[in-house]
């Protein structure tokens, strides 16, 4: 008696699980439909509109995003990398990606693939070979951006190893010849971690003070005595 009960609520609980799992799957394939079309859709500079659906993707629509990013049209390659920024830790799959983007013809591509980088936390050290030629990008606030990221990965560098790759004078040279002023000017306080005797290091010092932005060669004026004063230099 007792099994012909558990068989009678098994019979009747069969069409509710038949219909959750249908429901279930139906969501699924929605999904996954709905999010290529919104992708198509979407426009970079609504926002607003965008951040329903971004609240709703993952590391699954990843490979996705990848793909568009191999897109002819730069428009689609920007949209592409301008989600995986929003996915933020999720997208570090596609950083290979990425990083081939800062190289990309566009100049928006190449923008939002710094700042889509920023966004997902990259700190490879590994990467800096690759960041360091970007500096000379035409685009100044590219090469403002690749400079700020650089920082960031040198400092979180720092406090993981004792051989910071910030000591290496090669690598401060080459903010020294960044196109964009801003990023020059963050190799001051790079070159006061050098060794002062080191007569590139004064060179670098004269180069600053004899840069072609005024502002440059103001503000290292000021930053030098400050230093010298403080007899950090």
């Amino acid at each position: 008696m007792k099994q012909k009960s558990i068989l009678i609520i098994l019979l009747l609980c069969l069409p509710v699980v038949v219909l959750v799992t249908a429901v279930i799957n139906r969501s699924a394939a929605a999904r996954r439909q709905t999010i290529p079309v919104w992708f198509e859709q979407m426009k970079v500079m609504e926002r607003s509109q965008n951040l329903s659906v971004l609240s709703k993707l993952g590391e699954a629509d990843v490979p996705m995003l990848r793909e568009a990013m191999l897109s002819s049209r730069p428009s689609q390659r920007v949209k592409a990398i301008w989600v995986l920024g929003e996915l933020k830790a999720a997208a570090r799959p596609a950083v290979p990606e990425m990083v081939q983007a800062l190289y990309d013809d566009d100049a928006g591509v190449r923008a939002n693939a710094i700042q889509a980088l920023a966004k997902i936390g990259v700190s490879d050290q590994g990467l800096i070979p690759v960041l360091l030629p970007r500096l000379n990008d035409p685009d100044l606030g590219m090469s403002g951006s690749v400079a700020d990221l650089l920082t960031r990965i040198e400092e979180e560098c720092r406090t993981q190893s004792a051989g910071a790759f910030s000591n290496r004078f090669e690598y401060v040279a080459a903010f020294l010849q960044a196109s964009s002023p801003r990023a020059r000017l963050m190799s001051l306080p790079k070159l006061t971690k050098l060794s002062q005797e080191d007569v590139r290091v004064s060179g670098a010092y004269d180069q600053l003070l004899n840069d072609s932005n005024g502002w440059v060669r103001e503000q290292t004026r000021v930053y030098l005595s400050k230093q010298r004063a403080a007899g950090s230099i």
